[in-house]
């Protein structure tokens, strides 16, 4: 008969019937999107993100209209339908479309490549498109730059190729003039630089965006920093204890009381992240306004900004020609 093994047969450990505390989950805060120009959601829909599919799209539309690649005719064919359309348009603004994308796309010449003919790749995008097309994008340019705070004219952007009698602009031109010309797209504060009479109503979210904007707050920290309990939203009560402790917001109880309701945007009783982003972008259009109508003297404090450069103009001038093709 075996024996049996001697030892103490170990015992299984029971489950405790306590549940393990879990770890408070921090809130999710809903950021802003990020900033961006108001023609890049379109661009990446056909050019996508990669730097190397946007050098690929180029080098099609560079051979597109120098050796007529895609064109249902052979290649001395299409340059002798090409030298018939060398004769730059009479408006100015329309040429300078033409002029434009050849900036974009044209091969400049390196020691192992040879610069393309820029006034036959003129040639080849009139004799392919028509003066209307070019009118097009111009107008879909000038729709897309109604969009960008700093509200620049097409004329901004076009003055580059006008003046330039017929040359050809390079890229590195191109890029100088952007940086001395300086559009910029942001979420910009304007404020007045002249004092002017108080109002008996000051407008306590407008008291509350000077002192963010003072104080260089963030908004996403100012918010964490009140929400006590983590919750992810704010109370009345909570706002208006944060308030009260800061000694350079002396409101008043209706004050609070109005500045809390215009916070509260869905008159839930709670005030979550973005309602508090929503609130202040709100504020910031509305003073922009007020300030507009008073004609007091103004000035733009940077906030997050975008400044144009040559990736960027390149992206809405392709863009604003592939979108108006016949």
């Amino acid at each position: 008969m075996a024996k049996k093994k001697s030892g103490k047969k170990g015992k299984k450990g029971k489950k405790s019937g306590k549940k393990k505390s879990a770890k408070a989950k921090e809130p999710e805060v809903t950021l802003p999107p990020p900033l961006e120009w108001p023609w890049q959601t379109a661009v990446l829909g056909w050019m996508g993100r990669d730097p190397r599919r946007k050098q690929e799209l180029k080098a099609r539309f560079r051979r597109h209209y120098i050796e007529g690649e895609g064109i249902v005719c052979s290649a001395e064919e299409w340059k002798t339908q090409t030298a018939l359309f060398v004769q730059p348009y009479e408006n100015p603004e329309v040429e300078a479309m033409v002029r434009m994308i050849a900036t974009c796309i044209a091969q400049e010449g390196t020691r192992k490549q040879c610069a393309d003919n820029f006034h036959m790749l003129a040639a080849g995008l009139r004799c392919r498109h028509s003066q209307v097309h070019f009118e097009r994008m111009l107008q879909e340019i000038e729709r897309f730059l109604e969009d960008v705070s700093s509200k620049p004219k097409s004329t901004d952007i076009t003055r580059l190729w006008t003046t330039a009698n017929g040359r050809h602009i390079r890229r590195q031109q191109m890029q100088e003039y952007l940086e001395r010309r300086k559009i910029i797209h942001g979420r910009a504060l304007t404020v007045i630089t002249e004092e002017h009479p108080a109002t008996n109503h000051a407008n306590p979210f407008e008291i509350f965006q000077d002192y963010v904007t003072e104080h260089a707050l963030r908004l996403v920290d100012l918010f964490r920093s009140t929400d006590k309990d983590a919750s992810g939203k704010l109370d009345r009560d909570e706002v208006r204890r944060a308030l009260q402790t800061v000694e350079e917001l002396p409101f008043t109880d209706e004050q609070l009381d109005e500045l809390i309701d215009e916070l509260d945007i869905d008159g839930d009783g709670e005030i979550d992240y973005k309602e508090f982003s929503i609130a202040r972008q709100d504020s910031i259009v509305i003073k922009r306004e007020n300030l507009r109508s008073r004609g007091s003297e103004q000035e733009v404090l940077p906030g997050e900004e975008l400044v144009l450069g040559p990736e960027g103009l390149t992206e809405l001038i392709l863009h604003c020609h592939y979108i108006t093709r016949p």
